[in-house]
């Protein structure tokens, strides 16, 4: 080969391009903070982070929420442990502490002795089961609130039994309603003394007091009306005058019922019935 040859062949290796350097294989990746937490529960838990940074984060928020939580006392808790627990919790220290503040009562529910004694009882269970100011004295308003609902809704139910058997009798006597209803009265005295009415008063059935019940109330008009025919004799009384005098002032009162209420026909009546037993009594009638 020629000298010329072999320059020639040089320059044609010289003119081409060397070749790219080959990419060198990555790197084992051993900056993953993950790598050390072998246990499967932790390395799951530490997926949720997104660096060493985001992890000691929220475990310093972790322990700022934890030094401000009120924990339990655990099994064999002294005293002094679980009285600190419930003052942490709001309970007061004695029962003086709960001051309790008594909403308003009506009168007929105002509490008497008894009545306070109980109070303060709860009061005393409530500071045991460790309950809170705010606990105790929404259980207590709440049930005195329950007395007065539940004493609102028998009073509403006696009125309208009261009203119904008004009603009733009215319809059944017509313009005698209120000579009937005087002799009715006159007889539970003349049988059961003044604390009969009271007695009346305090029972019911069905909803009504037995001194509004249509049955007994025609029972007691009969009694007294035969009363006032002298048929029926008071012990220790005479068989006229003092009985026609007894009605006399049932009759009066009847009367000053129905002014009260301006029923004016109704008192009319009762006076003229009235008029016609003091005749009876003078002997003109």
């Amino acid at each position: 080969m020629s000298k010329t040859e072999t320059a020639q062949d040089t320059e044609s290796v010289a003119a081409q391009p060397a070749p790219e350097p080959a990419e060198a294989a990555p790197a084992a990746d051993t900056d993953d903070w993950r790598a050390s937490i072998s246990d499967t529960k932790l390395r799951a838990f530490a997926d949720h982070m997104t660096g060493p940074a985001d992890a000691v984060k929220m475990a310093y928020d972790l322990r700022r929420k934890l030094s401000r939580a009120v924990v339990p006392p655990g099994k064999g808790a002294g005293a002094a442990e679980v009285r600190d627990f419930h003052r942490r919790l709001g309970v007061p220290e004695d029962v003086e502490g709960y001051a309790y503040a008594r909403p308003e009562l009506p009168e007929h529910l105002q509490l008497d002795e008894a009545g306070v004694a109980r109070e303060t009882a709860f009061l005393e269970q409530a500071l045991e089961l460790g309950l809170t100011r705010k606990q105790a004295q929404g259980i207590l308003d709440w049930h005195y609130e329950g007395t007065v609902d539940l004493h609102e809704s028998l009073a509403r139910r006696l009125s309208d039994g009261r009203a119904q058997s008004e009603a009733a009798l009215r319809r059944e006597w017509g313009p005698d309603y209120e000579a009937n209803l005087a002799a009715a009265h006159r007889a539970a005295v003349a049988f059961g003394g003044e604390g009969m009415i009271e007695f009346l008063g305090n029972v019911t059935v069905d909803g009504v007091r037995l001194a509004d019940h249509p049955r007994l109330v025609r029972a007691f008009a009969e009694a007294g009306r035969r009363l006032g025919e002298d048929s029926v004799a008071l012990a220790g009384s005479d068989a006229g005058g003092a009985t026609l005098e007894d009605r006399v002032k049932d009759l009066r009162a009847a009367k000053q019922d129905a002014l009260t209420r301006g029923d004016r026909d109704a008192a009319q009546r009762l006076d003229a019935e009235e008029r016609g037993l003091w005749e009876r009594i003078a002997g003109t009638g």
